[in-house]
């Protein structure tokens, strides 16, 4: 079997460290990239497509820290959702909170977690819901008292 030149893999590195920052499914990655979804997986886990992710998210850091509060201020609602129509769609907004969370993530050099779960566009668990209304609960209580 023929292996690719050093050219290709780094065509592809650059190919996926882009679908990565544009949060782009590893589907639609290893089409653009003329290679299979498990490499894909293989070069997005790899240091040195995640220092080009990075680099290419480091313009916009400052901008996405100025959307935690309101990814914040989602995750609430979601929280506190009703059954009955209330004419905003409560899993489109969770879905946008945690795209926030990833490229947060991204930015600051920290990989995805590729394999197994959910992956990076998965819907958030219950706990997980959980977990974050309390933390951020316990922080404006703890604000609060200072």
């Amino acid at each position: 079997m023929v292996k690719g030149t050093k050219a290709t893999k780094e065509r592809k590195r650059r190919t996926v460290a882009a679908g990565v920052a544009l949060g782009a499914s590893a589907h639609a990655i290893a089409k653009a990239a003329g290679c299979s979804k498990r490499h894909v997986e293989t070069l997005a886990a790899e240091p040195e497509t995640q220092l080009l992710v990075t680099e290419a998210l480091r313009p916009h850091r400052d901008a996405l820290k100025k959307l935690i509060p309101k990814a914040l201020r989602v995750i609430e609602r979601g929280l506190t959702a009703r059954i009955q129509v209330s004419g905003a769609d409560h899993r489109t907004q969770l879905l946008a909170a945690r795209r926030l969370e990833n490229y947060l993530k991204l930015a600051e050099g920290n990989p995805l977690e590729t394999s197994g779960g959910r992956g990076r566009t998965g819907m958030v668990t219950w706990h997980e819901f959980t977990l974050m209304y309390q933390e951020r609960m316990g922080h404006e209580e703890s604000d609060a008292s200072h």
